[in-house]
């Protein structure tokens, strides 16, 4: 098998992985806590992941100007999301 075609076998599989771990999770937390604490919990460990993938990214010869454009997508994400998590608690 070629290494795109084990990617595309792999990586749907591990989505799905991904995706039915989490519905459980979801489905758990659900009775103990309540939604903003499990949303804002959940945000922290993207923040987390981003920031580690952040450091693994090889940085472009301008390095300086890369991070600041990452730093300014990862902000504006960030605004973005703590605003719709303030409209789903009215």
């Amino acid at each position: 098998m070629k290494h795109n075609q084990i990617r595309q076998v792999v990586f749907p599989i591990l989505a799905a992985l991904i995706w039915g771990t989490a519905f459980v999770a979801q489905d758990v937390c659900a009775d103990t806590i309540g939604t903003f604490t499990f949303n804002a919990a959940r945000y922290f460990i993207a923040v987390l992941a981003l920031l580690v993938l952040m450091r693994l990214i090889p940085q472009t010869p301008d390095g300086a100007e890369a991070l600041a454009s990452q730093l300014r997508d990862f902000v504006s994400a960030s605004v973005g999301y703590l605003i719709s998590c303030g409209r789903g608690t009215r």
